[in-house]
């Protein structure tokens, strides 16, 4: 899901910020994970396996990561190089119109 560029009513307004909002608490738990198994951080290695066996061990990673959290291991320190509000992907393409739709549908259901 992505947010709305340019929100015109209230419910846009409330989805964006909703969006922006999770999306920040999923790239820092995402930054903590990699930090604690390197092996999926772009500096500390690249998982080259197929699609399929890189999800698995990814979702390996998390539940790992879960078991840690669950015996309170510390979580290792975090070096941040870069201000994530920096990271700017290239253009991105227009999103087709069912996924518009889907996120109208989720507005309409949720922020209304």
């Amino acid at each position: 899901m992505t947010p709305i560029l340019h929100p015109a009513t209230e419910p846009d307004e409330r989805y964006s910020h909703a969006q922006r909002k999770t999306r920040s608490v999923v790239e820092r738990c995402i930054g903590v994970v990699k930090s604690r198994f390197r092996c999926i951080d772009r500096s500390g290695g690249v998982l080259q396996y197929i699609p399929e066996r890189a999800c698995k061990i990814i979702t390996c990673a998390f539940i790992l990561h879960n078991i840690c959290i669950m015996y309170r291991l510390p979580i290792p320190n975090i070096t941040d190089d870069h201000d994530p509000e920096c990271d700017v992907p290239g253009p991105v393409p227009a999103p087709c119109n069912s996924g518009i739709q889907v996120r109208q549908d989720l507005i309409r259901r949720r922020f209304m």
